[in-house]
């Protein structure tokens, strides 16, 4: 009940300091470090991790560090939600991420544009879509923690304090076209000599077979050499050792992210996997799926958008049984009947 509770709550607060205005992840990440330090009560309900490895009153600077260290992951791993994932600001459609220096001004778009009958606009929103499916399936990274770029072992300290899990299959990465010896588990790619997802997108949007390895390879010169969206990076596992197989790997950047509060879905009719964003001819992007894209309207019952848009409080639950100490079960009703809120829910025995 509390992880359920907290995890709301915090995905509530990225929300309302989005509702204000755009943000990148570092600066989000300081809104609410800025708030959970003011107020010591909901810090603890939010993140009791980092209560448990830094403790305020004793190490000040140091609370304070593990304290954004932790909220940062949070954040990151909010925006690397998986795209089968239903809970998430994403999934529930109120998160959308713009790609620095991607508009629809760039001859990339206003020239393939109109070779493809599409508006600048409408292309540019199915480029961005394909950033967020690899961007949802943790190809990310994360410049001060590499959390998406190395394997991780229960025994590091992340992974021992509670601030992350640990992810199944390690990193991966993203190739224009693999090389000799790339690891296809670990190196995703564009253009092979089998058709791809990316190949199969391009024909969906109309771009003509024999064009289509030109029309990604101006694309990834854009996203990756231009723009610098997609950036290189070393995966690592044990000890911090490059992984073989996956030389030359690169991930989306997330310092280029910029975050934004959105309301809507679109839905593919066939498969019914949510898309964040419209897609050229409304043509749904997962593999092999002829499906089209509808947008989906809030349903106003909705509980998830309920608690996110704060019509409920936050449960902050605490045991009342045999196995707690009385004088601390004595204490834990001195505050479920106080006036404060860090105790308003018990779950009882016959105690």
């Amino acid at each position: 009940m509390q992880d359920h509770a907290r995890r709301y709550r915090l995905r509530a607060l990225m929300y309302a300091h989005l509702s204000a205005e755009p943000l990148q992840i570092q600066t989000l990440v300081s809104r609410l470090d800025d708030e959970l330090d003011k107020d010591n009560d909901l810090s603890q309900a939010l993140l009791p991790e980092v209560w448990n490895v830094a403790r305020k009153a004793a190490d000040l600077q140091g609370h304070a560090a593990e304290r954004k260290k932790y909220l940062r992951i949070l954040v990151l791993r909010e925006v690397a939600t998986g795209a089968r994932q239903r809970i998430g600001l994403e999934p529930w459609g109120r998160m959308l991420v713009d790609y620095g220096g991607l508009t629809g001004e760039l001859p990339f778009f206003t020239e393939w544009g109109a070779r493809l009958g599409l508006s600048p606009e409408e292309l540019l929103q199915g480029v961005a879509a394909v950033l967020d499916f690899t961007r949802r399936n943790r190809i990310l990274l994360d410049r001060d923690g590499q959390i998406f770029s190395r394997i991780w072992q229960e025994g590091d300290r992340e992974i021992a304090n509670g601030y992350l899990p640990l992810f199944r299959g390690g990193p991966k990465g993203l190739k224009l076209q693999r090389e000799p010896g790339d690891e296809a588990g670990r190196i995703s790619q564009w253009i092979g000599s089998r058709p791809t997802s990316m190949m199969q997108t391009a024909l969906k949007w109309g771009v003509h077979p024999a064009d289509v390895p030109v029309f990604l390879r101006e694309l990834w010169e854009l996203v990756a050499d231009q723009l610098q969206l997609i950036t290189s990076v070393t995966l690592t596992g044990f000890k911090q050792r490059p992984l073989p197989g996956s030389q030359g790997a690169q991930q989306i950047d997330a310092d280029r992210l910029l975050l934004r509060a959105s309301r809507g879905l679109w839905r593919c009719q066939a498969c019914h996997r949510a898309h964040l964003r419209p897609t050229p001819l409304s043509t749904c992007l997962a593999w092999r799926c002829t499906g089209t894209l509808v947008q989906e309207t809030e349903n106003p019952d909705n509980y998830d958008l309920m608690v996110l848009d704060g019509r409920f409080d936050m449960l902050r639950p605490r045991e009342h049984s045999a196995q707690i100490p009385a004088a601390d079960r004595e204490e834990l009703e001195r505050l479920f009947k106080g006036d404060g809120d860090k105790v308003n829910t018990l779950v009882c025995t016959t105690t």
